[in-house]
């Protein structure tokens, strides 16, 4: 267990390098990597939905950010949910000024 969580740590820092250089299938198929061991949860559907929008796949991310929206409906109100579901908002407004 700690080994996954080692190599998760280690995926984030690549991903964070691979958008320093705009990089962004690699830091996309990285964040696939991830998304098992973050049992693909709506937080980690928004960083991948993040990545797509870089990466100007945007179909992609607006799914992503979808299943996200649906995931959080069902989950009790908290901090962390509203949050999120402010940056879905932020990230769906701005695929929508893109289009």
């Amino acid at each position: 267990m700690k080994k996954l969580n080692l190599l998760g740590q280690l995926q984030s820092k690549a991903i964070a390098i691979e958008l320093q250089h705009k990089n962004y299938p690699p830091a996309i198929e990285r964040m696939r990597l991830l998304g098992k061991e973050k049992n693909f949860s709506p937080f980690w559907r928004v960083g991948l939905a993040y990545l797509l929008i870089k990466a100007e796949q945007n179909p992609q991310a607006q799914k992503e950010l979808n299943i996200a929206s649906q995931d959080l409906s069902k989950m009790e109100a908290s901090p962390a949910k509203n949050e999120l579901l402010h940056k879905i908002q932020k990230l769906q407004s701005d695929l929508n000024g893109t289009k």
